[in-house]
């Protein structure tokens, strides 16, 4: 057994001995330094401020290693990356993305669905941010280390970064390792009777909302995009008359010209219709596709 599962087994076992209230107060903190930490965040981005390091986003000090350094301002090469990871963890790493991702366009930038990932991965999602793009991949043998290999012996992780889809670092490049606080948190991911539930605050992308989310409510607040291209929802619907009656043309063109005017999907106003609607929700295309390490159809 991996030194991570004894790790996490005492870890189980300390959780377990928490009354309800401990564990209630316990999660109440984390929320709380959660929402503080966001709003930090967010405050410091719209000024173009670094809430960690304290420096514009589009600094570069070799000396000062900072997460922000992955939003590629002048300066920052690949070589560099090594700093970060050696600083923040990977947890750090993927919510401070995930942050980033959400400021733009909430869920739509983060392609983390379980059915697009590689079925034999235990990370593979990738994250973007106007022309930025950042994947992430785990494989089981990654997770336990690879025995007889100088770089990638203990458990770790592979990152990829594109700028201008062009690779900037690639998968290959480097064997990011885990911290012991990462290995806790994925052991518990992969625990089917683990006592808690690791989620990062603000940083929900497309499996947490086609998951958490109804279609009723996914259908209702979207809204329609002139650009298809850019579209978070598809909506594929199917509407058919009651057994011996019709559906007028005219009723549909009222209801394409109120989808119109008040900007709202055509799919949440056919359900006016005295007909039998149905309606398939998909990632639209403006969801960015997994970066596979090996290549993997969609």
């Amino acid at each position: 057994m991996p030194d991570s599962a004894h790790s996490y087994s005492r870890f189980k076992a300390f959780l377990s001995g928490l009354s309800p209230e401990e564990k209630k107060e316990g999660n109440a903190k984390e929320h709380a330094e959660s929402v503080r930490q966001h709003g930090l965040f967010v405050e410091g981005f719209k000024r173009n401020h670094c809430y960690i390091c304290e420096m514009p986003l589009d600094s570069f000090d070799e000396s000062k290693s900072c997460v922000h350094w992955l939003l590629a301002p002048r300066g920052f090469r690949k070589a560099h990356f090594r700093s970060v990871y050696e600083r923040f963890t990977y947890f750090n790493i993927e919510a401070y993305l995930r942050w980033v991702a959400n400021l733009d366009r909430p869920l739509g930038n983060i392609n983390d669905l379980a059915d697009e990932m590689d079925s034999n991965k235990l990370i593979d999602y990738t994250i973007t941010y106007k022309n930025l793009e950042w994947s992430f991949s785990c494989s089981e043998s990654d997770f336990h280390g690879h025995p007889r290999t100088f770089a990638g012996v203990n458990p770790h992780y592979h990152f990829q970064m594109r700028i201008d889809r062009k690779p900037f670092i690639r998968f290959s490049d480097y064997h990011v390792p885990f911290t012991e606080y990462d290995l806790l948190i994925l052991e518990s991911k992969r625990d089917p009777g683990a006592s808690f539930q690791h989620r990062i605050a603000f940083g929900d992308g497309m499996e947490s909302a086609l998951s958490n989310l109804s279609p009723e409510q996914i259908i209702e607040h979207s809204t329609p995009t002139t650009d298809e291209s850019k579209g978070i929802f598809q909506f594929e619907t199917i509407v058919e008359a009651k057994p011996g009656e019709t559906i007028s043309g005219d009723q549909l063109a009222a209801l394409i010209k109120e989808s119109k005017e008040k900007d709202v999907s055509l799919t949440s106003l056919l359900q006016k219709l005295d007909a039998n609607v149905s309606t398939v929700i998909s990632p639209g295309p403006g969801v960015p596709e997994i970066a596979h390490r090996s290549k993997r159809k969609r």
